[in-house]
């Protein structure tokens, strides 16, 4: 979403399709809301049922000062003004993640290793982007652009699949409790063989 914004509006909103930089920014926060809700479901399941309310409450406090702020340097400045929202959401829900981390640690011994939960999934994500970059611009000059943008967002789904298995982000039994885990850990096997 953030590499290819222009072109996903551009299809979406073709009589508008400006917004690209929001819609960047934006994205950004689905990182973050994903990692928040995990958490929150955790924390629930332990009976914590207040904290995600909590953490969720001083991330929407945030991101009212973010926005007030920011609207209030200069509201006819887009990037300023227009950006507010998409900026607030991020700190909000960027808080409200810190918040929950902090509160299911102090609730459950976390193991949490560097290589598998960060470096390896960036590793994954650069690799996808990089290719689908290129993907994209190849397809581009040859086909229509929404054709274009359609068949790279299928191929980076697919490129990112494979960097999750070559990298063994899950484990075995992990990658069991997955949609069609058991098939692809088959797979797995019969070509390790």
């Amino acid at each position: 979403m953030i590499i290819f914004a222009k072109p996903i509006l551009m299809m979406l909103f073709p009589n508008a399709s400006s917004g690209e930089f929001v819609y960047q920014i934006s994205a950004i926060s689905i990182i973050f809301i994903t990692l928040e809700q995990t958490i929150n479901g955790a924390l629930q399941g332990l009976g914590k049922f207040y904290i995600p309310v909590l953490s969720l409450s001083v991330g929407v406090i945030i991101k009212l000062i973010i926005n007030l702020i920011l609207i209030r340097i200069n509201p006819d400045n887009f990037v300023l003004g227009g950006t507010a929202g998409a900026v607030g959401t991020v700190a909000c829900h960027f808080v409200s993640m810190i918040i929950s981390v902090c509160a299911l640690r102090k609730n459950i011994k976390i193991n949490f290793e560097f290589t598998k939960f960060v470096l390896k999934p960036i590793l994954a994500t650069v690799t996808m982007g990089i290719l689908a970059f290129e993907i994209y611009k190849t397809l581009n000059g040859i086909i229509i652009q929404n054709i274009a943008i359609i068949l790279t967002i299928i191929f980076t789904v697919i490129v990112y699949t494979m960097c999750i298995l070559v990298t063994k982000i899950f484990s075995k039994d992990e990658l069991e409790t997955l949609p069609l885990g058991r098939i692809l850990n088959k797979r797995i096997k019969s070509y390790n063989r």
